[in-house]
């Protein structure tokens, strides 16, 4: 799931849409890359997927990484508009830019194989821009 951008970007743009809190959201999507792919670099948590490919559910079992192929380096996922930032809280008077980044993402070199992908949603309150 998480080899193409464009599958986390729809994921965030439906999510936002039914109007859940974006933090909730920005916490799954954590949680999916910290299980299912191989992340590396020293933001990722120390200890769960990224150094022997195991990690620990919550029943306290061990589990491999699904897409072990897969090498994260980092990630930057940002969102901009009127949205819900915290469960029972209304969206924001006005525009926030509301941003999350994991890992190393070297933006400044052209030798980097980093894929990037814009899109928006509609909720209640107007549109919201979403950059992965």
């Amino acid at each position: 799931m998480l080899e193409d951008p464009r599958l986390i970007a729809d994921y965030l743009a439906t999510k936002i849409e039914i109007s859940t809190p974006i933090q909730t959201v920005f916490n799954e999507i954590i949680r999916m890359f910290e299980k299912e792919v191989q992340c590396i670099g020293p933001d990722f948590e120390v200890g769960s997927s990224i150094k022997n490919l195991e990690s620990k559910d919550s029943a306290g079992s061990t589990a491999s990484v699904l897409y072990p192929d897969i090498i994260v380096e980092g990630f930057k996922l940002q969102c901009t508009g009127r949205i819900q930032v915290y469960p029972r809280s209304k969206p924001a008077e006005k525009a926030e830019t509301i941003q999350i980044s994991r890992g190393s993402l070297p933006l400044n070199t052209i030798y980097e194989n980093i894929q990037y992908v814009q899109t928006h949603a509609t909720n209640d309150y107007g549109t919201c821009g979403i950059k992965v």
